[in-house]
C-alpha cells in the first residue's frame, strides 16, 4: 500500500496514475493559511513568526503575497516545518 495526498491505495495502482492527476490533486489540496491559523498550528506568536521569516539563521516558511498588503502561508510548508521541528527534537534526544 502507498499513500498519495492522504489517499491510501495499492502501490501497483500508484505507478499508473498520470502525473497530470497527481499535480491536479496537489493543487486542489493546497490551502493558504492566514496568520491566525499559523499561530494556532505552530504555537508561535505573531512577532516570532515574522522574526523567523526575516531571520538568516532561523527557518520558517516564507509567506506568499495575496495582494493588498495581505500575506498567507502554504499549509503544506507550515506542516513540513512542524514535522522538521519534531524530527530535530527526536534526533537531539537520541
Amino acid at each position: 500500500m502507498t499513500s498519495l495526498f492522504g489517499i491510501v491505495f495499492p502501490r501497483s495502482l500508484a505507478e499508473h496514475i498520470p502525473i497530470e492527476i497527481i499535480l491536479w490533486v496537489s493543487i486542489m489540496s493546497t490551502r493558504i493559511l492566514r496568520i491566525k491559523e499559523v499561530i494556532r498550528l505552530t504555537g508561535l506568536s505573531r512577532s516570532t513568526i515574522y522574526k523567523r521569516v526575516n531571520s538568516q539563521t532561523e527557518s520558517f516558511p516564507t509567506p506568499v503575497s495575496l495582494g493588498g498588503g495581505l500575506v498567507g502561508w502554504v499549509e503544506e510548508e507550515v506542516n513540513a516545518w512542524i514535522l522538521e521541528a519534531v524530527q530535530k527534537r527526536d534526533e537531539e534526544t537520541h
